[in-house]
């Protein structure tokens, strides 16, 4: 299944909340700002990815998860989401 096809489907599932950017990004100790200015987003992007509104593009989330230090499975994808 297509990586969007399962951000969507855990989306819907989860009641909005699918994935693990905000911690991640706190933990790096970035703020949704330098984040932003990181990977050429706004900073209101991120705010709407990390509280499920939205979902990035495949460059998007490649870029936040370099940012970070991470993989885009760390970021997105949770060891209970997985079979």
């Amino acid at each position: 299944m297509p990586i969007f096809a399962v951000l969507l489907v855990q989306t819907k599932e989860g009641g909005g909340k699918m994935n693990r950017l905000k911690a991640l990004r706190q933990k790096k100790g970035l703020s949704q700002t330098e984040l932003a200015a990181k990977i050429g987003v706004s900073q209101r992007h991120i705010a709407f990815i990390e509280s499920g509104q939205r979902l990035p593009s495949l460059k998007s989330a490649h870029r936040m998860a370099s940012a970070i230090g991470v993989s885009i499975d760390d970021i997105f994808f949770s060891p209970s989401n997985c079979t």
